[in-house]
């Protein structure tokens, strides 16, 4: 007879899943203790009699806040921190190819007055 997991037991085991696909944001476990990426191939293994259950990886929601864009204040008070000019001239490309905002180019340009050695 096969061992059927709870719903706590296979979040408990999810975590292990999820170590070693950090990236993904969800599983699919079926009661029998598989875990899958895909839907799909998680009905198909559990069949009629199996029961699919979704789990969240809660670590991913964190991550993907750090990789949203940074809003303009944002970049701003950072730009007042950044120590050599290669740098901010980096950071001023980076804005100028993306959204572009006068602000935080002028906030850049600040920047590079400031560290310019006085002639």
């Amino acid at each position: 007879m096969k061992k059927t997991y709870s719903k706590a037991e296979l979040e408990k085991k999810a975590q292990d899943v999820f170590k070693d696909y950090p990236k993904a944001d969800k599983v699919f476990a079926t009661t029998d203790g598989q875990f899958f990426l895909d839907e799909n191939r998680a009905n198909l293994h559990a069949g009629a009699k199996g029961k699919v259950i979704e789990i969240a990886n809660e670590d991913t929601s964190e991550s993907n806040d750090t990789n949203k864009p940074k809003n303009a204040e944002a970049l701003i008070t950072e730009a007042k921190t950044i120590e050599t000019i290669d740098l901010v001239e980096s950071a001023k490309d980076i804005e100028a190819k993306g959204k572009n905002r006068s602000t935080v180019i002028a906030a850049y340009d600040a920047r590079i007055a400031e560290l310019k050695p006085a002639e």
